[in-house]
């Protein structure tokens, strides 16, 4: 007799290519990576959790076909992707190694999985020395828009977000100019990391102060 226990949690993601490739993925895949960013700051930097139904919410996409993508991009490597939505299971009998083994050992495996990612999770919390510690709490539950709050250890020792600097004007200007997507903003502004501008133009769109022409060039809004 097996007991389930349907509780849903968070979902995991991890972004296991750098900014800098997004260029070199198909326009497909790059789009819907972009996307991500877009909904989920944090993603260039650490592991976040996050609904896949919020998610859904937001850009107006099914919830099934936002799983789908997710998994397409994972068998190409570009990301590490664990559902939440997986059902925990009990054995309230003696196991019976013929049925375990088939229908239900992956599902027995997932779980073990989801254990040892957040033990994990809690070893990085607790090890970590380059992010700020309220930051990683907010992104955990799914918060966006967050920044540093200047008051943690990390925080005292670093002095700056986690976002680095902040270059949102000087993006604007370049933007003003003329629409541009982000190798020309990069050539623009060669005195400042790649994935800093990226960052900053996530946080743009979010304030609604860019805005996207097509799935590469941004203007102001």
């Amino acid at each position: 007799i097996i007991f389930f226990n349907s509780n849903k949690s968070l979902s995991s993601l991890e972004l296991k290519i750098s900014p800098e490739e997004l260029d070199l993925l198909s326009k497909k895949d790059s789009y819907f990576v972009e996307t991500l960013l877009r909904n989920f700051p944090g993603l260039t930097s650490h592991k976040i959790m996050f609904s896949e139904q919020t998610l859904s919410n937001k850009i107006n996409v099914d919830q099934h076909v936002i799983k789908e993508r997710i998994k397409e991009l994972q068998q190409n490597n570009y990301l590490e992707y664990i559902d939440g939505a997986l059902s925990s299971v009990k054995f309230l009998k003696h196991r019976d190694e013929r049925s375990i083994n088939g229908k239900y050992w992956s599902l027995f495996e997932q779980i073990q999985k989801n254990k040892l990612r957040k033990w994990e999770e809690m070893k990085f919390f607790v090890e970590n020395s380059e992010f700020c510690k309220m930051k990683l709490i907010l992104s955990y539950f799914g918060e966006k828009k967050v920044k540093s709050c200047g008051k943690c250890s990390v925080c005292e020792k670093q002095k700056e977000s986690v976002f680095g600097r902040d270059i949102s004007e000087e993006i604007l200007q370049v933007l003003r100019h003329k629409p541009s997507n982000v190798e020309e903003i990069s050539i623009r502004l060669n005195y400042y990391e790649k994935e800093n501008i990226l960052e900053n133009l996530i946080y743009l769109l979010d304030e609604g102060k860019v805005k996207m022409l097509n799935f590469r060039t941004y203007t102001v809004a």
